[in-house]
């Protein structure tokens, strides 16, 4: 263990940026030291210590006990989706309680519903939409940012999460997609994503309390 304090005082006092091999190795010693200790204390494995067995929602804890299951398995890629369905649901789930919706523009909808199916009306109605859809994606990114600040994550580690996981789209007839999931992901990756939908999902229920009514609302969507 005296290798994991060095790594750390190289990086603190002499700027020293430890690389992959020193990270992994400090993880692995770590890792090992903490096995030998909860067994010896509390006669427990530590691997099977998990922080999903306090998530309160069962459909979340669901998600997150298939992407441990999966990471066990060394299914890297579904287990980096299936902790971006985790992530997308719990976000869902309390997003319309917090921040509200964003609006969705449907002005070509409403011309053509109107009988206006004409060319200039359809390059109006392109032009307004795609206008909107630039206002609304900044829009919906500040209001990403002040959840996440709301709810205490850390939104640069989120970032890198969706980076990696990609985005869970939920759909009202029940189904989900993920759509932009890093197709080579590393197991380091993997352990990464996982590990931060299970603490963002512990971090969620200690704020808001039950998901399905955040803070103690009924305006959970989907």
């Amino acid at each position: 263990m005296k290798h994991v304090p060095s790594v750390r005082n190289d990086a603190q006092h002499r700027a020293k940026y430890p690389n992959e091999t020193d990270v992994a190795d400090a993880r692995i010693y770590t890792r090992d030291f903490c096995q030998k200790l909860v067994f010896q204390v509390w006669d427990l494995k530590f691997d099977k210590i998990s922080l999903v067995d306090l998530i309160q929602n069962p459909r979340l804890r669901d998600f997150l006990e298939k992407a441990e299951r999966e990471l066990a398995a060394n299914d890297l890629f579904n287990a980096a989706q299936s902790a971006a369905v985790a992530v997308g649901f719990a976000i869902l789930k309390v997003e319309n309680a917090g921040v509200g919706r964003s609006p969705k523009s449907r002005s070509f909808s409403k011309l053509k519903r109107l009988g206006h199916d004409i060319p200039e009306a359809r390059e109006a109605a392109s032009d307004i939409d795609d206008q909107f859809e630039d206002t609304n994606r900044i829009l919906k990114r500040m209001q990403q940012t002040v959840l996440y600040l709301a709810l205490g994550l850390n939104y640069v580690d989120y970032q890198r999460f969706e980076t990696l996981a990609g985005e869970a789209i939920f759909y009202v007839a029940g189904n989900v997609e993920v759509h932009g999931t890093k197709k080579d992901v590393t197991p380091a990756e993997a352990e990464f994503v996982v590990g931060y939908a299970i603490d963002s999902a512990f971090q969620i229920e200690l704020r808001v309390g039950d998901v399905e009514k955040p803070s103690g609302s009924d305006r959970s969507a989907y």
